[in-house]
C-alpha cells in the first residue's frame, strides 16, 4: 500500500524512514507508479489509453498531461451517480473541494478511504521532524485553531467538502492514538463545531485557560491564525469574564462544544482573568502571543505562496517567534514536508515524499523581457516532462501528479523552484500558482509579482504607524486603458488615527505598486492616458534612504570634522566657497551644475589638503603620509557619494547608478571610517593601545553598516529570488568586511609594535585578543544575520556559532587573565597561588560562557534556567573567594 507503518514517538525510527524514502527516490517512484497502474489499468479512463497494459514507459508515452477541464467530466459523472470505476478501482468515498486559490474556482477532487491513511502518515512524520529542532514538545500542549467548513451533498449522495474538513471529521483524526508530542488545547468537539464563531470562541477560551501548558500555537494558514487574533481583540473582555466566573457565555448554544469547553473551565480563576486582562489592555498588541502564552516556542502556520503577505503581521503579534511551515499539501494530494522547519519563511523548501504519489514536472521558463520577472509556463504538447529524481537545481517546474485516487498526469498548477536535494529527493520552494493573475491586456501579473509590489508599497505606511493586514484585487477593464483595483485593510499601531491617513500617501503607494509591476502593464496604462510621473515614483523608492542617510551622516561627520581640523584654514576656505556656490546653483534650479559644484568643492578641498603643511608635519614617514593621504581621499570620496545621493533627480533619472552608489557607500564606510576615527583618537591619547581602538571602531561600524539590510533604491522588479540580491551588500563585500574585522586590527598591532610582539606572554596575548574578540563579535552578529554568505542553514550556523564560540571564549578568557586581571588587578587577589589562577578562571570562563549562551539564544529564560542559576552561583562564590571575602570572615571570627 506504499504507506509504511511507524511509531511517531520513535524519533530514530522515523528519521530512518525519511532517510530510506529520500535515498531511494527513483525506486520508490517506480513502485508507486507500478502499483497505481496495476490497480487501475482497467478503469475506463486508463483503459482508453493503455488497453489494460501496465508498462511504465507506455504510460508516459500514451497518457496525456491534463488539467482540470479534461478530468472534470469524469468527476462530474461520479458526482451524478455513475460508478467510481470510471477513474478508480477503489470506491470514491467523497469529493474534496479546492481551497479557492485554484484560479478562484472551486474544483472537485476524488478521494478514497485509503487516502486518509496516506494523509495520516504524513501528519505523523511532522512530529519527529519538529522534535529534531525543538526540545521538550512532549511537556506541553499545542494551541492549534482548527475549523470545519460547510459541506454539500452531490446527486449521487457523495459528500463534497474541503480537504481539512474531511480529515477532521474522519475516524483517523477523531480516533487518533494518543501521543504525548501532539496534545491539543482544543477538544475535538470545539474543532468539529459547525458554527465557526462558537468554535473560535471556545478554542480560544480553552487555549487561554491552559496558557501555561502551551508550547506552540498555530493554524493551518496564516490568514486563519490572524483571524483568530482579530477575534481575540474583539472578545477578550468576555473571555476574561468567563474565566473569572467559571461559566461559558450563554450564547454558546452548540451542546457538545459548550460541554467540552465547560470541562476545561471547571472553576473560576480571577487571578488568570486579571493577568490576561492586563496584557490585552496594553496597546499596541505587539508580541501578544509571547505575552499571553509565554512558553510558546514557535508559530505553526503556512506562510509560503500567497500567505507570505501575512509575515510582517505575524511577526508583529508573535514578537519574533519562529514562523514554521511544516508541510506542503493540496486537495489533489498531500505532497511533502519541510525537513528544516526553523528556516526563515523566505527560505522554506519542501521535500516531496516519493511514496505519496507519482510526481512529474514540466519545466517552465522566465520571460526574457528586461523588467518582467514573471514565470511563463511552456507547458504545451512539446514540453518535456521529467521525473522527480531528474529535476535540476535552480530551475522552475510545474507540478504534475498521478495519484492513488484517480488523477493521472494531472497538472496541479503549482510553480516550484528546485532549491537542492535531501539525499536523492529534491527540495522545492513554492513560487506561485499558475494562471492566478491579474490582466487587462497582454500583461500578466501573478501572485508573486503582486505580493512584491505591495510589500514595497506598504513600507511607506509602517513608519506612520499603519499595518496592512489584508488585501485583494481585481482587473477593472470598464475604462480604457484598464487598471488593477486594490482593496487594502489596515490596522493602526499605538495612537495612530486611521482617519488621518493622508490621501497623498495612498497615491504614493499606488505609484509604487505600479512602478513595480509588469512593464507591459505600465505600457498599457500609458497608452492614451497621461504618463506615470517618474518623479513621484522614485521619491517613494528612496524613502528608506531618507530614513537611513542620517546614520551615514553621523558616521561621516566626525571624520569630516577631523579632516577639516587637520587640513586647517586652506581646506576650510576652499570647501566653504565651493559649497556656497553649489547652494546658489541649487537655489537657481540648476541641479546638474549644483551637483558638479559639490564634487568640484570636494576635489579642490582634497588638493588643498594634499599640500597642507600640517599633515606633512604631523607624519614624518613617507609611506605613512601616502597611506594617510589615500585614507583622506577615500573619506572625501565617500562624502561626495553621500552628497550625490541627496539629489532627487539622480535617484529618478539614474536608478541603477543610485543602487551602485549606495552599495559602494556601505562597502567602504566600515573600511575607511574606523581607521580615521582611530587616527583621531591616537592623536589625542597616543599609540600604546591604538590597535584596540581600531578593533572597537571596526566592530561598531561593522554592526552599523555590514549587517544585511535591504537596499533603499531597488524596485520590486529588481528583487530576485536570491536573498542576497535584494540587500545593499553582496556576499563579496560581506566576506571582505569579515576578513577586515578579523585581521586588519591584528596586522596594525603587528606593524606598529613589530619589535616587541613576542617580547612577553602579554604581548602574545594582545595578538590573540585582537583576533578572537572580533571573532566572538562576528559570531554574535551572526544572530542578527551576519555571516549569511557562509550558509543559509540556520541549524548549521547555530552549530558553527557554538563550536567556534566555545573555543574563542576559552582563548579570550585566558588572555584577559594574563593581560588584564593578573597584570593590572593582581593586588586585589587575596587567594594564594595556584588557587587564585583556578578561581579567576572559573569566574571569567563561567561568566563568559553564561553570557555567550544567553547571547546566542541557548538560554531562553535566564532568570528561571537552573543551569544559568547554578553557573551564576558558582561564579559569584569563586569571585568572592578570590578577592578574600571568606578569609575576611574567618579572620573576624578569630
Amino acid at each position: 500500500m506504499m504507506i509504511p507503518r511507524f511509531d511517531p514517538n520513535d524519533g530514530e525510527g522515523s528519521t530512518r524512514l525519511i532517510e530510506d524514502l529520500t535515498t531511494n527516490t527513483s525506486q520508490v517512484q517506480r513502485q508507486v507508479l507500478k502499483e497505481i497502474l496495476t490497480r487501475n489499468a482497467d478503469t475506463e479512463y486508463l483503459h482508453g489509453f493503455l488497453e489494460g497494459h501496465t508498462d511504465l514507459d507506455l504510460f508516459k508515452k500514451k497518457v496525456p498531461v491534463i488539467d482540470y477541464e479534461q478530468v472534470k467530466p469524469y468527476i462530474e459523472r461520479i458526482a451524478d451517480g455513475e460508478p467510481s470505476h470510471i477513474i478508480s478501482s477503489q470506491p470514491i468515498t467523497e469529493l474534496l473541494t479546492s481551497s479557492g486559490t485554484s484560479g478562484g474556482q472551486p474544483k472537485l477532487m476524488p478521494s478514497t478511504a485509503e487516502d486518509l491513511d496516506r494523509k495520516t502518515f504524513l501528519y505523523n512524520l511532522l512530529i519527529p521532524v519538529m522534535n529534531r529542532y525543538v526540545d521538550g514538545l512532549d511537556r506541553g500542549k499545542g494551541m492549534y485553531l482548527l475549523f470545519v467548513k460547510p459541506e454539500i451533498s452531490t446527486p449521487s449522495g457523495l459528500t463534497a467538502r474541503p480537504v481539512l474538513t474531511s480529515y477532521y471529521k474522519s475516524s483517523n483524526f477523531r480516533n487518533r492514538p494518543f501521543t504525548k508530542f501532539n496534545v491539543y488545547t482544543s477538544p475535538d468537539e470545539t474543532i468539529l463545531c459547525s458554527d465557526s464563531k462558537q468554535s473560535m470562541y471556545c478554542q480560544l477560551l480553552c487555549g487561554l485557560i491552559q496558557r501555561d501548558e502551551v508550547l506552540r500555537v498555530g493554524a493551518v494558514f496564516a490568514s486563519a491564525f490572524l483571524r483568530a487574533i482579530k477575534f481575540l481583540e474583539d472578545y477578550w473582555e468576555e473571555l476574561c469574564s468567563n474565566i473569572r466566573t467559571g461559566h461559558v457565555s450563554d450564547w454558546i448554544a452548540d451542546a457538545s462544544c459548550r460541554n467540552a469547553a465547560s470541562k476545561i473551565l471547571d472553576k473560576p480563576n480571577s487571578e488568570l482573568a486579571e493577568l490576561i486582562e492586563a496584557e490585552c489592555r496594553k496597546e499596541p498588541w505587539e508580541a501578544i502571543i509571547r505575552r499571553l502564552w509565554p512558553k510558546t516556542k514557535y508559530v505553526d502556520v503556512i506562510v509560503t505562496g500567497s500567505m507570505a503577505q501575512y509575515i510582517p503581521l505575524l511577526e508583529f503579534y508573535s514578537g519574533g517567534l519562529p514562523l514554521v511551515s511544516t508541510m506542503y499539501a493540496s486537495s489533489e494530494c498531500y505532497f511533502g514536508i519541510n525537513l528544516r522547519p526553523l528556516d526563515l519563511p523566505s527560505d522554506v523548501s519542501y521535500v516531496l515524499l516519493p511514496n505519496m504519489a507519482y510526481f512529474e514536472f514540466i519545466k517552465v521558463q522566465r520571460t526574457d523581457e528586461d523588467e518582467a520577472g514573471g514565470i511563463e509556463c511552456n507547458g504545451n504538447g512539446e514540453s518535456k516532462v521529467v521525473d522527480l529524481a531528474n529535476v535540476e537545481v535552480g530551475c522552475y517546474y510545474e507540478l504534475v501528479v498521478t495519484t492513488f485516487t484517480g488523477l493521472y498526469r494531472y497538472r496541479v498548477g503549482d510553480i516550484l523552484m528546485v532549491t537542492g536535494f535531501h539525499n536523492t529527493a529534491p527540495q522545492f520552494r513554492f513560487v506561485h500558482r499558475r494562471n492566478v493573475v491579474l490582466s487587462i491586456d497582454t500583461d500578466k501579473t501573478n501572485e508573486e509579482d503582486l505580493l512584491k509590489a505591495i510589500t514595497r508599497a506598504k513600507l511607506l505606511l509602517e513608519p506612520l504607524g499603519y499595518l496592512l493586514t489584508e488585501y485583494t484585487s481585481y482587473a477593472d477593464t470598464s475604462s480604457i486603458p484598464g487598471h488593477y483595483v486594490l482593496f487594502w485593510e489596515f490596522k493602526t499601531k499605538g495612537s495612530s488615527d486611521l482617519s488621518k491617513l493622508d490621501q497623498t500617501v495612498m497615491e504614493e503607494c499606488c505609484s509604487t505598486v505600479e512602478a513595480c509591476l509588469d512593464s507591459v502593464y505600465r505600457r498599457c496604462r500609458r497608452f492614451i492616458s497621461e504618463p506615470v510621473q517618474d518623479t513621484k515614483v522614485h521619491q517613494v523608492l528612496g524613502r528608506n534612504w531618507n530614513l537611513r542617510r542620517e546614520g551615514v551622516a553621523l558616521a561621516l561627520a566626525p571624520a569630516a570634522a577631523f579632516l577639516l581640523d587637520l587640513g586647517g584654514a586652506p581646506v576650510l576656505s576652499v570647501l566653504a566657497a565651493g559649497l556656497l556656490l553649489a547652494y546658489l546653483l541649487d537655489s537657481l534650479r540648476l541641479k546638474s551644475a549644483a551637483f558638479f559644484a559639490v564634487w568640484f568643492s570636494l576635489v579642490a578641498a582634497q588638493l588643498a589638503f594634499f599640500f597642507s603643511a600640517s599633515l606633512h608635519s604631523a607624519i614624518s614617514s613617507l609611506p605613512l603620509t601616502a597611506l594617510a593621504l589615500f585614507l583622506c581621499a577615500e573619506t572625501t570620496f565617500l562624502i561626495g557619494v553621500w552628497a550625490s545621493l541627496q539629489f532627487r533627480w539622480i535617484q529618478i533619472e539614474n536608478p541603477s547608478i543610485v543602487v551602485a552608489l549606495e552599495r559602494l557607500l556601505f562597502a567602504c564606510i566600515p573600511v575607511a571610517v574606523p581607521a580615521l576615527f582611530t587616527w583621531a583618537v591616537v592623536s589625542a591619547l597616543g599609540m600604546a593601545d591604538a590597535a584596540y581602538y581600531f578593533m572597537a571602531f571596526s566592530c561598531v561600524f561593522y554592526w552599523l553598516f555590514s549587517l544585511p539590510r535591504p537596499s533603499s533604491f531597488r524596485s520590486g522588479k529588481q528583487d530576485t529570488a536570491a536573498a542576497g540580491d535584494s540587500q545593499v551588500l553582496g556576499p563579496l563585500e560581506s566576506c571582505l568586511h569579515t576578513l577586515y574585522l578579523l585581521f586588519v586590527p591584528l596586522l596594525f598591532r603587528i606593524g606598529s609594535h613589530h619589535s616587541t610582539i613576542f617580547s612577553s606572554f602579554s604581548s602574545v596575548c594582545d595578538l590573540l585578543l585582537l583576533f578572537f574578540i572580533p571573532f566572538l563579535f562576528q559570531l554574535y552578529a551572526s544572530t542578527r544575520g551576519a555571516l549569511w554568505w557562509v550558509t543559509r542553514d540556520a541549524h548549521q550556523m547555530h552549530r558553527i556559532r557554538i563550536v567556534n564560540g566555545a573555543v574563542a571564549i576559552v582563548v579570550v578568557v585566558i588572555c584577559l587573565e594574563v593581560r588584564v586581571v593578573f597584570n593590572s588587578f593582581g593586588r586585589y587577589l587575596h587567594a594564594p597561588p595556584p588557587l587564585n589562577y583556578l578561581l579567576v578562571t572559573v569566574v571569567m570562563l563561567g561568566g563568559a560562557s553564561a553570557v555567550g549562551a544567553y547571547a546566542v539564544g541557548m538560554v531562553g529564560d535566564a532568570s528561571s534556567s537552573a543551569a544559568f542559576t547554578a553557573v551564576s552561583i558558582l561564579v559569584s562564590g569563586a569571585g568572592a573567594t578570590v578577592i578574600g571575602f571568606p578569609i575576611l570572615v574567618c579572620s573576624g571570627f578569630a
